[in-house]
C-alpha cells in the first residue's frame, strides 16, 4: 500500500521541457490520466511521475487526494500540470507508432505531443507548490478491509458515490450504506451480530467511491479530529491508485 505521507512530501521537481517516452510508457500515462478523470479534478498533477491531484466537491464539499506512483514505469521523471479536458485526455490514445513520444512543454500553455505519425496538445496549467496535495499526519486505525469483491460492492454503491455513508463499531469500519438500498458488510456473517446494534459513528465519503480496481482496500483514519478514509484499487502494473478522502459530517450513535 502506497505511503501518503511519502507521497505528499516529495519536493517540487525542476520541470524539464521534453519528455521521451515509449509507446508503452506513453499509454500507461494516458490511461493514468482518463481514469483520474473519473473523479472530476481541476488540475491534473503529475510531480517527478506520482499522480498527486487534488479532488474538491463544490465549495462545502468534501475533499481528497489522488495518488498513482508511476516511477517504476517511466524511465524518465515526468512532471506535469495538466488542464483536465476530457475529449483531449481520451484522444491520447490516437498517438500510435513504433518510435518513441516526445511531450514538450511550450511557453503558450501547451505540451505538444509528437508520435510518429499523429500529434496534439494538452493544456497545461501552473505547476503547485509543495502544499498542494499535503496531507496531515494520519493515524491509521482499525483492520484494513481487504478479500470482498470489488464489483459487487460496485454494483452496491452505482451511481451514488457522492452519498456512501460509512459504519463505524469502535475504531472498525464495518458496513457501507447507501439510503434507501441497506448497507453492505464487509465481513461473511457480520451483520446478523450487528443486527441488534447501532453504529458508533457514521460517516459521509462523496469522492473515494468513483473507481474500483480488480483488488480493493480501505483504511479509516484519523487526525486533528477529522476521520479520512484511504481506498486502494489495484490499477496499473505494479501501480496501485489510491484516493484518501477527507471525511464529511459525522453523525454519532
Amino acid at each position: 500500500m502506497i505511503s501518503a505521507q511519502r507521497i505528499s512530501n516529495i519536493p517540487s521537481p525542476a520541470l524539464a521541457q521534453e519528455y521521451h517516452l515509449t509507446q508503452a510508457q506513453f499509454h500507461a500515462l494516458g490511461h493514468c490520466f482518463a481514469t483520474a478523470m473519473k473523479f472530476d479534478p481541476s488540475l491534473l498533477v503529475m510531480r517527478n511521475s506520482v499522480l498527486s491531484t487534488v479532488i474538491t466537491r463544490g465549495p462545502a464539499g468534501g475533499r481528497a487526494v489522488l495518488q498513482a506512483d508511476y516511477s517504476p514505469l517511466l524511465k524518465q521523471p515526468v512532471s506535469l500540470a495538466i488542464v483536465p479536458e476530457k475529449a483531449t485526455i481520451k484522444n491520447m490514445g490516437l498517438i500510435r507508432g513504433a518510435g518513441d513520444v516526445r511531450m514538450s512543454l511550450e511557453t503558450n500553455g501547451f505540451c505538444r505531443i509528437s508520435g510518429d505519425h499523429t500529434q496534439m496538445a494538452l493544456k497545461t496549467g501552473p505547476f503547485p507548490g509543495e502544499a498542494y496535495s499535503a496531507l496531515p499526519d494520519i493515524s491509521w486505525i482499525g483492520t484494513a478491509l481487504t478479500g470482498y469483491d470489488p464489483k459487487d460492492l460496485k454494483k452496491f454503491i452505482g451511481n451514488k458515490s457522492d452519498a456512501v455513508q460509512l459504519a463505524v463499531y469502535g475504531d472498525q469500519l464495518e458496513q457501507i450504506g447507501i439510503h434507501a438500498r441497506g448497507r453492505y458488510t464487509f465481513t461473511v456473517g457480520m451483520a446478523e451480530r450487528l443486527a441488534n446494534r447501532n453504529p458508533d459513528t457514521v460517516l459521509k465519503s462523496q469522492i473515494a467511491f468513483r473507481y474500483f480496481g480488480t483488488k480493493q482496500s480501505i483504511q479509516l483514519g484519523t487526525a486533528n479530529g477529522r476521520y479520512f478514509l484511504q481506498v486502494t484499487n489495484s490499477f496499473d502494473i505494479g501501480v496501485d491508485l489510491v484516493v484518501i478522502e477527507c471525511l464529511g459530517a459525522v453523525v454519532t450513535g
